[in-house]
């Protein structure tokens, strides 16, 4: 995270001004990051699936983690 925008939130009390930093930073970041977040998701659910064993069947990263 930006060392701008991580000292906004450490120090504004303001929700909107807060509110506002955030979307334009989840705005900026999040456009740059889908792609290898998809490709994150892809590949933790195909692990999952190729680790389940006799008894303990996965279908997805998240049956994983909450077993």
């Amino acid at each position: 995270m930006d060392s701008d925008i991580t000292e906004l939130m450490s120090k504004e009390r303001d929700y909107e001004t807060l509110k506002e930093a955030w979307v334009n930073w989840r705005n900026a970041s999040g456009k740059k990051m889908r792609k290898m977040y998809e490709e994150y998701v892809n590949l933790g659910n195909e692990m999952a699936v190729k680790n389940s064993i006799k008894d303990l069947k996965f279908n997805d990263l998240g049956d994983l983690w909450l077993e």
